[in-house]
Parts: structure tokens; C-alpha cells; sequence
């Protein structure tokens, strides 16, 4: 692949030249590795995301940083509640431990039930359950949260 030329009598260095015959190659493994790196660079840096497509996606985040911000306050919680659980649940995309959570909390906790079927119904979606999830959206049309309903309005509007 390379080869070395005697060096002239003052300058002792040798003078390396690429061989004409296999430069060729060189060029396009040079050519492929420019195109190849930054499609990889590209893919490590932008991932591809199931989520995407998922309408409910936008409005579980923004449930999720608000309980988590408005539960840490200045007072130190001495427990964790059940909606904390279960969104651990959820974040830990342990989908049916997070419903079942929901559940409960749908059962017991009036207060925050608009909040855990929002979270139940975007749960069954990413499971695939898609049906069950739109019925579940509806169930929070009859609570008292009237931001989140309108919210749940536009998502049924893309299921």
C-alpha cells in the first residue's frame, strides 16, 4: 500500500508515497467511512422513539412534572404516596404495575382520580391497548378537571 523512497543525501527522512495502484481503494474507504460516520453520529444522537406517534405523550409529562414538583414542596414528605408508586411504575415502563396502581388510586383517591385515568389511559396505549384507553380518556370527561378536559378532547379527536 505505501512505499518508501530512499531519502536524498542531505535530508536523511524517507519519503513515503501512497502506491498508485491501491490509492484507488483507499479513496473509497474514505468516501464510505465519510458518509457511514455522520449517519451514525446522527442515530446515536437523535434515537429513534416509540413514542412518537403517541397523542398522549405531551400531557403525561406535564401531569407527571407537576405532581412531582407540587409533592417535593418545602415540606419534607414522610412517605410516598400511591400516585408517586405508581408513576414510578409508569416511568420505569412497568406498564401494568402502574395500572394496576391506578386503579387503586381511581378507587380510593377522588382528589387525584382525573389524574391517574389520564395516566391509566396513556399506560394502556402504550401497551397496545387502544380501545381501552380511548374509554378509559372518556371516563375523564365526567370529572371536575376542566383543563385536562379539554386536553383529553383534542387527544380522543387523533386516536
Amino acid at each position: 500500500m505505501y512505499e518508501t523512497i530512499e531519502s536524498d543525501e542531505k535530508d536523511e527522512t524517507p519519503v513515503v508515497r501512497l502506491n498508485p495502484k491501491r490509492s484507488g481503494a483507499v479513496r473509497w474507504a474514505m468516501r464510505i467511512a465519510a458518509v457511514l460516520v455522520p449517519l451514525l453520529f446522527l442515530y446515536f444522537l437523535f434515537p429513534f422513539s416509540g413514542n412518537k406517534n403517541n397523542p398522549l405523550a405531551a400531557t403525561t409529562i406535564q401531569l407527571v412534572e407537576l405532581h412531582t414538583t407540587s409533592s417535593r414542596g418545602d415540606a419534607p414528605s414522610p412517605q410516598t404516596t400511591l400516585l408517586d408508586e405508581a408513576i414510578q411504575s409508569f416511568q420505569q415502563k412497568d406498564y401494568q404495575a402502574a395500572i394496576a396502581s391506578f386503579d387503586q388510586i381511581i378507587k380510593t383517591n377522588p382528589d387525584q382520580r382525573a389524574t391517574a385515568l389520564y395516566l391509566k389511559a396513556d399506560a394502556l396505549y402504550r401497551l397496545g391497548k387502544k380501545t381501552q384507553a380511548r374509554n378509559t380518556l372518556k371516563k375523564v370527561l365526567n370529572e371536575d378537571d376542566d383543563a385536562l378536559k379539554t386536553k383529553v378532547r383534542e387527544v380522543l379527536d387523533k386516536l
